[in-house]
């Protein structure tokens, strides 16, 4: 099981980021087998086939998920590209890789690739709605795997260099419902509130060798996760938000620049939510 997600790993400045981008809009009833993959996406064109046996560099190895979406990959490189090409006009580099976040075997293919990082941004994550009478165990080992076991897979292998380096930055995505509980998202709350407590032991064992480990919890965000919420819920949400509005992933965003550039804050959960939660 797990999140089938791609890993973007860019350099800024002199410094290499690896930041896990979440795949939350994946329609299931569209995924196929990988070992038709290729020619199922040879069918919608040449130029996403071309693109897939360029840019990653594991298509077709057993780092590739069992199942992916073939309109939300296409819909992934239109967005890489232009990305790419934005960054590469300002003297920046952006690689995407494909990896499942739960498997093991995945992980230590993606860092074959991309070696050392200065900065380990663990950003992936799914969430959930569900009476705790309807959370079967699939549902609640999808959701730990996901979002709290990859924290740990991605820290570990990310942390050997970090230590030889005596030096890096760790920061984790943790969420407002890691901090006070969410009502019917009790697996969600579990795995976010994990990242918190991880997030405090692992900035106590790796600050001897001078790496920061930080955390995020974001309140409500305007992302794919929540483009199912109708207008009215969207509404109540501004109302309980102090702020009076819903946050952007901008304000994320500035948040994981203040740790990726502080070099004395450690061990830190920073509430990015407008005072939502409180």
């Amino acid at each position: 099981s797990g999140a089938y997600l791609d890993w973007l790993a860019y350099s800024l400045t002199d410094d290499i980021i690896l930041n896990t981008s979440p795949d939350t809009n994946i329609s299931f009833d569209e995924t196929v087998p990988a070992d038709t993959c290729k020619k199922t996406v040879a069918t919608i064109s040449d130029d996403v086939r071309e693109a897939l046996e360029y840019t990653y560099p594991y298509f077709s190895s057993a780092s590739m998920p069992t199942k992916f979406s073939v309109s939300e990959l296409k819909r992934r490189f239109d967005y890489e590209d232009a990305l790419s090409a934005k960054l590469s006009s300002e003297n920046f580099s952006l690689t995407p890789v494909f990896c499942d976040v739960a498997d093991e075997a995945s992980i230590n293919a993606l860092f074959e690739t991309v070696g050392e990082v200065d900065i380990l941004i663990n950003n992936a994550g799914v969430a959930g709605f569900s009476l705790l009478s309807d959370i079967t165990s699939g549902d609640w080992d999808r959701m730990i795997n996901t979002n709290l076991k990859s924290v740990f897979l991605m820290s570990r292998e990310a942390s050997k260099g970090m230590i030889r380096n005596k030096s890096g930055k760790i920061i984790n995505i943790s969420s407002v419902w890691g901090l006070v509980g969410a009502s019917c998202e009790s697996h969600y709350s579990a795995s976010k509130a994990g990242i918190i407590g991880f997030t405090r032991a692992l900035a106590k064992e790796l600050g001897p060798s001078g790496i920061c480990v930080n955390c995020i919890a974001p309140g409500v965000i305007e992302t794919e996760m929540n483009a199912h919420l109708s207008p009215e819920d969207m509404a109540s949400l501004c109302e309980e938000t102090p702020l009076g509005r819903i946050g952007k992933p901008e304000d994320v965003a500035h948040a994981a620049l203040f740790f990726a550039e502080a070099d004395f804050v450690t061990g830190e959960t920073l509430s990015v939510g407008g005072g939502f939660g409180m």
